[in-house]
């Protein structure tokens, strides 16, 4: 795909409007064109502007001198991404949490809906402790107005603890008799992480886990050697697992990567500043 300039994508959606209008097309065909047409933009900048181009080459330059762009995450953390500005600030971090294959952070047990299981995983610590102002009420868990991603908002969050014994909701403080004020305090006060900092562990893949009370003291060091399972099939202290390394205590390993040990991390392979 060549690169898109402005000018052409704003005759190419002025031009599906034109179609669409005299073809009398319900709403949700237009949508749905108008967002094929700016992917197709999106894509045509991330892979060919010059703007991308300077974005890979800052972040190659700001890996070698080991110097993390705090600003800059904190703005991809925000920007629209449907914005040129916001896909400069993904390429760059991108292109920087590629370029540099020696890693220092934490283990992580990643598993979230719809991965069916947990994937070894490492947290380079360049991309944790990200300031973040978002409210929460430290009673009832309810957010003020607090916009996510898009159109999505955060309403709630409460611990599995507090749950009734069919997972209903607890009471939110309005809702407690009598109602009281809700108290509006940091839900991060440590900072938030980012998944650009976020590496599932590969095969050859090396990696120094050090004790998590005693920092100084490595508890496992050697290369990464994972077994493919399938879904479902096999699983760690009541957890579904992708993969088991082989030649360890499972569940030893397991309690590191769930507990989140420090570590440090050499990548078996890297991208680099470029994307190649």
């Amino acid at each position: 795909m060549n690169l898109i300039s402005p000018a052409q994508q704003e005759e190419r959606e002025r031009q599906w409007l034109e179609r669409a209008g005299a073809g009398g097309w319900p709403s949700d065909r237009i949508e749905a064109g108008l967002y094929n047409l700016r992917s197709e933009y999106q894509h045509s900048l991330w892979a060919h502007s010059p703007e991308a181009q300077a974005a890979r080459v800052a972040a190659q330059a700001a890996s070698l001198a080991n110097e993390c762009s705090e600003l800059t995450i904190r703005e991809v953390q925000a920007s629209d991404w449907q914005s040129q500005a916001g896909l400069l600030a993904r390429i760059y971090l991108t292109a920087y949490a590629e370029a540099n294959p020696h890693l220092s952070g934490n283990l992580v047990f990643d598993s979230e809906t719809g991965s069916e299981g947990g994937w070894w995983a490492f947290q380079d610590q360049r991309f944790t402790g990200i300031p973040n102002d978002t409210l929460r009420c430290e009673h009832c868990g309810v957010y003020p107005e607090t916009v996510i991603s898009g159109p999505l908002k955060a309403v709630r969050s409460v611990s599995l603890g507090s749950l009734g014994p069919d997972f209903e909701m607890p009471p939110t403080c309005e809702e407690e008799d009598p109602p009281r004020a809700h108290v509006f305090t940091p839900a991060y006060p440590n900072g938030t992480w980012s998944y650009y900092g976020l590496h599932q562990l590969a095969n050859r893949d090396s990696l120094i886990i050090n004790d998590l009370a005693d920092p100084a003291r490595v508890v496992w060091s050697g290369q990464i050697h994972l077994g493919r399972t399938s879904n479902f099939s096999q699983s760690i202290g009541g957890l579904w697992i992708h993969n088991r390394q082989k030649g360890v205590d499972q569940e030893a390993w397991l309690d590191w990567f769930a507990r989140g040990f420090p570590a440090r991390l050499e990548r078996a392979e890297t991208k680099g500043p470029a994307g190649k």
